[in-house]
């Protein structure tokens, strides 16, 4: 990464811009693979929702009302259980669709941490700016 990008507050303001830009295009990805996953399967075992963290998951479908609803992980031992239950070409398609989930979810993660962590950086240096007028009597 070229940190040069990042060396005065303007060029720190334009990557703000450009990463919250990035972020909506890729809300709108996650919508699109949300209704992906929707239409490939007329019955599906598994849901794929966004979870309280704003992550996407997937869940099974349950006849209790009301209860929690279990998440599945793929990689791990119940997943895998679960996983061997399936169809040969039900199972392709989950894992496909997995590898996407996987991908999207760290996309978005990354691109959060970026824009605050960018928003942080600007929001405390305008606080140090007032200060430190306010500290040399507003001559800045």
């Amino acid at each position: 990464m070229d940190m040069r990008q990042f060396d005065a507050p303007n060029k720190i303001q334009r990557q703000l811009y450009e990463a919250e830009q990035d972020k909506k295009r890729l809300f709108q990805k996650r919508k699109d693979f949300m209704a992906r996953c929707t239409a490939a399967f007329s019955s599906p075992p598994l849901t794929i929702e966004l979870a309280g963290q704003r992550e996407l998951v997937w869940r099974k479908r349950t006849a209790v009302t009301g209860g929690p609803q279990s998440t599945v992980e793929f990689h791990t031992p119940a997943g895998r259980k679960f996983l061997s239950t399936l169809a040969p070409h039900v199972l392709e398609r989950y894992i496909e669709l997995e590898n996407e989930r996987i991908l999207l979810n760290m996309q978005v993660r990354i691109l959060t941490a970026l824009v605050m962590s960018l928003q942080q950086y600007l929001m405390k240096r305008e606080a140090s700016q007032v200060l430190s007028g306010e500290l040399t009597g507003g001559a800045t």
